[in-house]
């Protein structure tokens, strides 16, 4: 079949089509449920407008396919290859993306509710005004990705690496940032961070500081606690504080204007002071 034939409205239901080649199709407004398509080959196709639901596509081929506005739920993509594809305002929820490769894909003003995107690759991405509330990418790649104005509301980003990703605008309102790496993330700025929560592994750009994710700080309290076996609990607690204080301190200080500089040195000198007097 030629691409230029174009086949409206197609209903596809209770089938199974392993390992299909049906790229460069041109399938607008298709509808997909309850079918088999692992390993599938939807390379150049376009699938604009369709809907698709309960369906397997695990290891299936998308590059450069155009799947803008397409809505689904239960939609396992798991492995797939997604690079440079256009899924421009696409609504998927309840999805699993787990290690697939979106490398320069278009998702912008996309929507993934509740949607599995852990070890995902999405290196170049244009996610402007992308919408993943309630999803989980932990391990996943953002490098040189420009997601301006996205939400990641209530998102793990545990171990997830920014890279160079242009995070201007970007919302992270309860997220998990356990061990990511924004450290050269352009654009982030101190009132994105206090929204969410990370830990001692969580590597930020310079002058940048986060709260402890509740979690995170029990185990840090439990570290401390191996460290410094000479302390009651209410000291251990006191201590763990003030070295997470001289922490984000000195963070602060590598960017500090000169004036500011003075004091700040002499509240670490105040700090470090009540350190040591614990630790007795």
């Amino acid at each position: 079949m030629n691409k230029r034939n174009i086949n409206t409205g197609i209903t596809v239901s209770a089938s199974d089509c392993l390992g299909c080649d049906l790229s460069d199709r041109n399938f607008p407004k298709i509808k997909i449920k309850n079918t088999n398509l692992t390993g599938s080959l939807f390379n150049r196709t376009n699938l604009s407008g369709g809907v698709i639901y309960n369906t397997d596509l695990t290891g299936a081929h998308f590059k450069k396919a155009f799947l803008a506005l397409v809505q689904g739920e239960n939609v396992i993509l798991r492995g797939a290859n997604m690079s440079d594809a256009t899924m421009t305002e696409i609504a998927l929820a309840d999805s699993y993306f787990n290690g697939a490769t979106m490398t320069g894909v278009d998702i912008k003003r996309a929507t993934f509710k509740n949607c599995d995107f852990d070890q995902v690759n999405l290196s170049g991405a244009k996610g402007l005004g992308a919408d993943f509330t309630g999803s989980t990418m932990t391990n996943a790649v953002f490098h040189n990705a420009n997601m301006t104005g996205s939400i990641f509301d209530t998102v793990n980003l545990s171990n997830t690496k920014f890279g160079t990703a242009n995070l201007n605008a970007v919302s992270f309102n309860n997220a998990s940032l356990v061990g990511a790496d924004l450290s050269s993330a352009r654009g982030l700025k101190q009132s994105q961070l206090d929204l969410a929560c990370g830990d001692s592994n969580t590597s930020l750009p310079v002058g940048l500081f986060i709260t402890y994710c509740a979690a995170s700080a029990d185990m840090d309290m439990e570290a401390h606690a191996e460290s410094h076996p000479g302390l009651a609990e209410r000291e251990q607690e006191i201590a763990l504080r003030v070295d997470r204080s001289l922490e984000t301190l000195e963070n602060v200080m590598q960017n500090a204007d000169p004036k500011l500089l003075k004091e700040l040195e002499m509240v670490h000198q105040d700090l470090s002071a009540v350190q040591r007097k614990i630790e007795q």
